[in-house]
């Protein structure tokens, strides 16, 4: 029986696609269904260089996108030879097709995920026991303001295959997917494709279930990510929906890596946030995760900084602002000339600044304002040639350096 193949999602002939091909019969498919139906495509091609077969594969996508006059456009990524070989690689796919996106005007990311690969996924995700959000592949989601459509999962990799065979598209073996070095590859020889067509249909049945469930449970869940950062409303839920809140928030701040991490670790997460001390975690990215006075939050880290102002000057950094006309009187200083070169850096453990009511440490400070303590990591402290303190912003500046007619404002 021939192969009849019907993309499952109306595709618009006035719009453009950037389409994933790696030159494998599935995408191939999907690429030859384009083209029979002169939808607009961008071919994004990764040739990662990682098995003998990877040249052979850019040139036959490149040989079909001329013969067709489509666009293609080839990344050959320098990946590290250590860490996650997938992630990075899925990383700098992803990457590669949000960057066409932007060049070529378009919307929409089409990829040829099928039957096959949604089976995987569900019975990984089965074994694994963590928290999704979905079960298997969604045809449909939204990705840093893109779609990515997935129209041939429907069909199964077999059903792919015999298509592109009997339309005579040319196409490759990734040789790698042979080999049982992944749990994925594992799973799909010895599970997927020895199932009978009985098994597969319950499968099917399971994950609808399963996403119906889901559906209800991910209502509660956005009702508690209402009120997640607030350490009296986090502990009146259960320790599931704490721990699957807390994936979900670190993947809404964008935290790579965060839908990998293992259940074991957000637990201890989630065991110092319910302790109520504070608490800064390094996260992947340059990134911590902040508890502080009963309060979570996400912020970039600030790396040490160091200005040197040989004279008077209005600039602002991403921390701080230096105006020489107004500002609170708490971030407010009279610089004289022998204090140059000033220098404004973040606080150190030890700062203290001398008041008019007696020496005051930075640490106790921001201990007494509830300070969190991402914030206590790039707070500006200004210093002059001396090495003395003469203002920490918002405590004030020091008692020789009071005027009423301060010259320099450094506002938090």
């Amino acid at each position: 029986m021939s192969a009849v193949i019907v993309m499952q999602i109306q595709l618009d002939a006035s719009r453009t696609y950037v389409i994933g091909v790696s030159g494998g019969p599935d995408s191939m498919a999907l690429l030859s269904l384009c083209i029979k139906q002169q939808i607009p495509v961008v071919v994004a091609h990764v040739n990662y260089h990682k098995r003998e077969s990877a040249n052979r594969d850019e040139q036959l996508v490149m040989e079909y996108c001329n013969r067709h006059q489509v666009m293609v456009e080839v990344l050959e990524p320098e990946l590290p030879h250590k860490g996650n070989f997938q992630m990075l690689a899925r990383k700098a796919r992803y990457e590669f097709y949000r960057s066409l996106c932007e060049k070529y005007q378009a919307q929409d990311i089409l990829l040829a995920h099928h039957q096959d690969d949604v089976l995987e996924t569900y019975l990984m995700q089965k074994e694994r026991g963590s928290f999704v959000s979905y079960y298997g592949i969604p045809c449909q989601r939204n990705w840093n303001g893109l779609r990515i459509l997935r129209p041939l999962l429907e069909y199964t990799k077999a059903e792919l295959l015999q298509y592109v065979i009997e339309q005579h598209v040319p196409y490759g073996i990734d040789e790698s997917n042979l080999e049982d070095h992944y749990r994925r590859n594992q799973i799909r020889h010895q599970l997927v494709e020895v199932a009978s067509e009985d098994q597969r249909r319950q499968w099917i049945k399971e994950i609808e279930k399963r996403n119906q469930e889901q559906e209800c449970y991910l209502q509660k869940l956005d009702a508690f990510m209402l009120n997640i950062e607030d350490l009296q409303q986090y502990q009146k839920e259960s320790q599931k929906m704490r721990i699957d809140g807390l994936r979900r928030y670190l993947e809404i701040h964008n935290i790579e890596g965060a839908y990998h991490y293992r259940d074991a670790y957000l637990v201890e997460l989630d065991r110092l946030f319910l302790s109520g001390k504070n608490h800064l975690i390094p996260l992947e990215g340059e990134v911590v995760l902040d508890m502080s006075y009963g309060h979570l939050s996400v912020h970039c880290l600030v790396e040490e900084y160091e200005y040197v102002l040989d004279s008077l000057k209005e600039f602002q950094t991403t921390v701080f602002q230096v105006s020489l006309q107004e500002g609170p009187s708490t971030c407010a200083v009279f610089v004289k000339g022998e204090d140059f070169p000033l220098t404004i850096r973040c606080a150190k453990e030890g700062d203290s600044i001398q008041m008019r009511f007696g020496n005051k440490k930075v640490s106790r400070w921001f201990i007494d304002r509830k300070i969190p303590l991402w914030q206590r990591l790039r707070w500006p402290i200004v210093e002059n040639c001396q090495k003395e303190i003469i203002l920490v912003p918002q405590i004030g500046c020091n008692v020789t350096h009071y005027n009423s007619k301060a010259n320099m404002f450094v506002i938090k």
